[in-house]
């Protein structure tokens, strides 16, 4: 069980005052933001309003499992030098998990992407997110700039090598979905993360890394070929190649 539950409310156009009063906890706090202002400023309102020692994220979309909680705060309990937990996930109404096998988060790994889960399999302890707040400036990749500000400092991330929490695909608000919508003059936007840890990639995973980012729904994109040709343009055309026929690889397993 939380000591405290925050809902951060980024600006919707629904007004949830009737449900949340019917929610029998006493340490609950609704945070409304008076417009819509992204993902990362939520989570760092929520951060600096929860007075707990320890951090976890859920978006609306996604779903925890009951164990969550209980085997993030063990991870802790156990090694006390432990600056954030990531564990695995499975997408809800299948039986397909996504699981990394490490006992941590490393710079090699992160520099290979986000092979580990997205924000709500996260916890952090509150010291380590004041001190590393949320991007503001970032679209997307904001769990990868994270771990990668995390591990680049030498803070200590534990990873639970199984399946605690579901998560939605293809919702109208998702952003596999927005991404599919993306138009090449986003581009930058999409690759904003890229850049601002270009130096800690190096050149050959800045380039993959990219490339990843810019050839991610390909096919169901209005203008693939902009996007097919900015990436050439940025990555070359080996990793090009590469990262297209992983992503077709997979689209048709």
């Amino acid at each position: 069980m939380p000591m405290q539950i925050i809902i951060v409310d980024d600006g919707s156009d629904c007004d949830y005052q009737d449900i949340i009063s019917k929610v029998d906890f006493a340490q609950l706090d609704y945070l409304r933001l008076p417009k819509r202002m992204g993902a990362n400023v939520a989570r760092n309102h929520g951060v600096n309003k929860a007075n707990g020692d320890v951090i976890t994220f859920l978006d609306d979309d996604d779903a925890w499992f009951p164990n969550f909680i209980e085997n993030h705060l063990k991870i802790y309990a156990e090694n006390p030098t432990t600056s954030a937990v990531v564990c695995g996930s499975q997408i809800m109404g299948s039986k397909v998990q996504k699981i990394n096998n490490d006992y941590f988060v490393s710079e090699a790994s992160l520099r290979r992407g986000n092979n580990f889960c997205g924000m709500s399999g996260v916890s952090a302890k509150r010291e380590v997110l004041l001190e590393y707040p949320f991007d503001v400036a970032l679209q997307n990749g904001q769990d990868w700039d994270l771990l990668v500000r995390l591990v680049s400092n030498h803070k200590i991330i534990r990873n639970i090598s199984k399946p605690l929490f579901q998560y939605r695909k293809n919702t109208p608000n998702s952003i596999s979905t927005l991404t599919k919508k993306l138009r090449i003059e986003k581009s930058d936007a999409r690759l904003a993360s890229v850049y601002k840890h270009k130096q800690w990639l190096g050149e050959y995973y800045f380039k993959r890394r990219a490339a990843d980012q810019l050839l991610a729904f390909i096919l169901q994109k209005p203008d693939r070929f902009k996007w097919l040709a900015k990436c050439v343009k940025l990555s070359g055309y080996r990793i090009t190649f590469s990262i297209l026929m992983k992503k077709l690889t997979r689209t048709n397993t």
